[in-house]
C-alpha cells in the first residue's frame, strides 16, 4: 500500500502562523497546481482519494478525482490541527498576544494544547485510527490523501526518526508529495516534500 500525502492547493491566507478550520478556497494558482498535480500522478494508478472537507482539500481532490477517474470520500480526521484560540494568527501575532501559552507551546508542540483547539498528539490519535481502518483493505493499493501540512508533519513524527524541529525546517509547498509505503505492517516514507510537478 502506498499513501500519497498532499498538502491542498495554494489559498488566498498569506501569513506564516496558525490557520485550521477557516474555510477558504483555492486561488486560481492552486487550481494550476492541482491540475499539474493531477499530471504528475496520472500514471500512478490510484485506487482512492481521501481527503479533508474542508474547501481547500475538497476543490484540490475534485480536480484529482475528475483526472484520475477515482472516486472522493470526505474523511474528518483529515482536517488541520485545531489551532484554538491562535486561529488567524501569524506567529508574530500569537506570540505578542499570547506570550505564555506560545512560549509552552513552544516548549512542547506534541503534547501542548491551545486552549479551545487540540495538541498534536490528540491530532494524531485520529489520524492513527483512520490509517489503520484503510490499511485493512486488500482493495486500496495507491491511496490519495488530500490534508493539511501539520497533518503531513505529524506522520513525519510518527514514521520516521525526524524530530519536530527537523520536520518543521521542511517547507511543505501546496500540493507537494510526500509518499508513506506500508511494507508488513511498518510504514515507512520513499519521498518527502516532492514538488517537481511545480517546477517550469
Amino acid at each position: 500500500m502506498r499513501l500519497f500525502l498532499i498538502r491542498h492547493g495554494e489559498i488566498k491566507w498569506k501569513k506564516i502562523g496558525f490557520l485550521s478550520h477557516t474555510d477558504l478556497e483555492l486561488t486560481k494558482k492552486g487550481i494550476l497546481q492541482a491540475k499539474k498535480l493531477a499530471l504528475r500522478l496520472k500514471n500512478e494508478k490510484i485506487d482512492t482519494i481521501y481527503s479533508s472537507p474542508l474547501k481547500r482539500c475538497y476543490q484540490t481532490a475534485k480536480i484529482l478525482s475528475k483526472n484520475l477517474n477515482c472516486k472522493i470520500i470526505l474523511v474528518p480526521a483529515l482536517r488541520e490541527v485545531n489551532f484554538g484560540i491562535f486561529e488567524g494568527l501569524s506567529l508574530k501575532e500569537a506570540e505578542e498576544k499570547y506570550p505564555d501559552l506560545f512560549f509552552k507551546r513552544k516548549k512542547d508542540k506534541w503534547n501542548f494544547k491551545i486552549p479551545k483547539g487540540e495538541s498534536y498528539k490528540e491530532a494524531a490519535e485520529r489520524v492513527l485510527k483512520f490509517l489503520k481502518k484503510i490499511s485493512k483493505s486488500k482493495k486500496n493499493k495507491n491511496i490519495v490523501l488530500i490534508t493539511h501540512v501539520t497533518i503531513i508533519k505529524i506522520l513525519l513524527k510518527l514514521f520516521s526518526n525526524l524530530s519536530m524541529e527537523e520536520i518543521d525546517k521542511i517547507h511543505f509547498l501546496p500540493t507537494s508529495v510526500t509518499i508513506l509505503e506500508k511494507k508488513g505492517k511498518k510504514f515507512q516514507f520513499s519521498k518527502i516534500n516532492d514538488y517537481s510537478h511545480l517546477k517550469p
